[in-house]
């Protein structure tokens, strides 16, 4: 089933939210050390920037998990 291009961009939205809210519970566990910086509530940028873009674009925020993640879903989805 091919999804409407909002149905893609929400799916990539709710990922990165679900991977940062996980990385955020593991950080609290004492799991990850050293400091992260997390973009939750920012998912809807990461996903618009990564989309917008063509490819060989390079964008490198200071919070880059979402970036990751969703650049390889778009070559998956094919956005």
């Amino acid at each position: 089933m091919i999804k409407s291009y909002t149905e893609q961009f929400y799916y990539l939205m709710k990922l990165g939210r679900e991977f940062e809210l996980k990385a955020k519970e593991e950080y609290m566990k004492g799991n990850i050390g050293g400091f992260l910086h997390l973009a939750i509530g920012e998912e809807a940028v990461h996903v618009g920037a990564i989309i917008g873009f063509g490819k060989g674009d390079v964008f490198t925020p200071y919070r880059e998990h979402i970036l990751a993640i969703i650049s390889k879903c778009k070559h998956i989805f094919g956005c």
